[in-house]
């Protein structure tokens, strides 16, 4: 219980994606051939961050994976507020892809020790089905914030980037037994 809320409560400021594409394209005018090379930007960043995950997963414990896992989703929330040139844009989506799959990936692994090995298949489908909820509910809290109440993009960077952090705490909500597995 207390793993589907941390991940419904980090999952929300991820939900940039609409918010994202229509300053892309409203806003800086960007063809549709254009955002695309930027989402291959944040793709190249993602397989890299994944690579470097598989090596450093063997070495610090989950908590640890975890809180850096957030922080650096924060920071690669924050970096937005850069967006500002194409060239500047190529760089974040690739930092952005980096930085929020090695906090993804530290949440799948979170719910793969979650999951009792009983139910693994249907435990972790559920926590995925949450983190979707999650994210589905900040796209439309990012739409919601630029359009009813005229917030500007970066202010939506702002603010999902300091919600990241104070999902920190979020942490604490999770027992101590979760912890107790061998790494690697």
């Amino acid at each position: 219980m207390a793993c589907g809320i941390v991940y419904f409560f980090l999952s929300i400021p991820q939900g940039l994606e609409e918010a994202r594409y229509f300053y892309q394209w409203k806003d800086r005018g960007l063809s549709t051939e254009a955002i695309g090379y930027l989402k291959s930007a944040s793709g190249c960043g993602a397989a890299l961050a994944c690579v470097l995950y598989g090596y450093v997963c063997r070495f610090v414990r989950l908590r640890g994976l975890l809180a850096v896992g957030i922080l650096s989703t924060a920071l690669g929330t924050a970096i937005y507020v850069f967006y500002t040139s194409y060239d500047a844009m190529i760089v974040i989506e690739a930092l952005n892809g980096f930085l929020a799959t090695l906090g993804v990936l530290a949440l799948m692994e979170l719910a793969v020790w979650a999951t009792p090995r009983e139910a693994a298949a249907a435990g972790f489908s559920l926590l995925m089905g949450v983190w979707n909820l999650g994210d589905g509910a900040g796209n439309i809290l990012s739409a919601r914030l630029i359009e009813d109440f005229q917030f500007a993009f970066f202010d939506v960077i702002n603010f999902y980037a300091a919600a990241t952090v104070v999902s920190l705490a979020a942490l604490l909500l999770l027992p101590n037994d979760l912890f107790n597995h061998p790494d690697g």
